[in-house]
């Protein structure tokens, strides 16, 4: 009976599968996953669909599961039941509209796919140069592909982070998650500064302007203003317009005290020729091989650095970092927050 619900099924869900994996080889030129794999991936988003639902305090209905894995009218039933029956949902309810729960099994079965999901995120953001509007997509392809015994390799590969890149708990299957703590970024009163903790990867097109802006978990915000439209904001030494839809993608931590709030900083890529400064922050939003080489390159905390020369177009500028000339670009240094030494008398 599940081949057959994996059938009826292929048509609203194959599609959708067909251009994930598609994305992850040559030119797209992928085999068409066969009816058993389009069932395992299905039933993998529903439990991670109720799982997210249960934490949240909800409870599914029947209705939003159809919505959220794109299911005609009357395939969230057949799926329910195919769950049932492979003792991972429970339906109770009687002759009115069955309550959905997960069973333990179903539970631990979802927080693997989940956990997956967010180490193939590390991975791809520490490894690979792909852009952060990739992770995700990628990632949600990728879930389904490993064993329990294959990601407790991944995780080890990766030293058993914590968080992924978007700031979200990396579970363990003894793990049980609980709802974010933190609080909307718009929730901050103008001056007031904070912590980003998560940015939320859906709907891809506004984690795409988010990524833009350079945002990324573990920097510092200050609220300057907010408005109708969205509100202003300083972070790192540089001011972002964030929109009513973007700043709600943003959950930060508790107000930080001033002194804790980053001050008196700006971006390397400011400094005029001849100027020296100290290297306090290198920013979060720098990821994989550009940030292993910076950190190569002496760029750490404490590090006096010198402008020396800009290229005739202005870009690229050489930097005089422990005794050595390094060309920088603009885009590049502005991740480098650093504070300004005097002027020689």
């Amino acid at each position: 009976m599940a081949i057959v619900i994996g059938i009826l099924l292929a048509i609203s869900f194959g599609v959708c599968i067909w251009l994930f994996q598609s994305r992850r080889h040559p030119a797209g030129l992928v085999p068409y996953p066969s009816s058993e794999q389009q069932e395992r991936i299905l039933v993998e988003h529903a439990l991670k669909f109720l799982l997210e639902a249960e934490q949240d305090g909800n409870i599914a209905s029947t209705e939003q599961l159809e919505r959220r894995l794109g299911l005609s009218a009357g395939a969230g039933k057949q799926l329910e039941e195919a769950l049932a029956e492979r003792g991972l949902l429970d339906r109770a309810g009687g002759s009115g509209e069955p309550v959905l729960r997960l069973t333990p099994n179903g539970r631990d079965y979802a927080r693997h796919v989940i956990r997956t999901h967010r180490l193939w995120e590390k991975y791809l953001a520490d490894h690979t140069g792909l852009d952060e509007s990739e992770w995700h997509i990628r990632a949600d392809s990728l879930e389904h592909e490993l064993t329990p015994e294959q990601t407790d390799r991944l995780a080890a590969r990766l030293g058993h982070p914590t968080h992924d890149p978007h700031g979200d708990p990396v579970p363990s299957l003894l793990w049980k998650e609980t709802a974010s703590k933190g609080r909307p970024l718009e929730s901050l009163e103008p001056g007031q500064g904070a912590r980003i903790l998560h940015i939320e990867d859906e709907p891809t097109h506004v984690f795409r302007r988010i990524a833009a802006k350079c945002l990324a978990p573990g920097m510092t915000v200050r609220l300057i203003s907010r408005s109708e439209e969205g509100c202003l904001i300083e972070t790192e030494g540089r001011r972002e317009h964030l929109s009513r839809e973007e700043a709600a993608n943003i959950t930060v931590g508790d107000p930080l005290p001033k002194d804790q709030v980053s001050t008196g900083m700006v971006p390397l890529s400011c400094l005029a020729p001849g100027r020296k400064a100290v290297v306090r922050i290198v920013s979060r939003a720098l990821r994989a091989p550009e940030r292993r080489r910076f950190l190569d390159l002496g760029l750490v905390p404490g590090t006096q650095v010198t402008v020396e020369l800009p290229a005739p177009s202005g870009d690229p500028v050489a930097y005089r970092i422990r005794g050595t000339l390094v060309a920088l670009r603009r885009d590049q240094a502005a991740h480098v927050l650093v504070e300004l030494l005097p002027e020689a008398a």
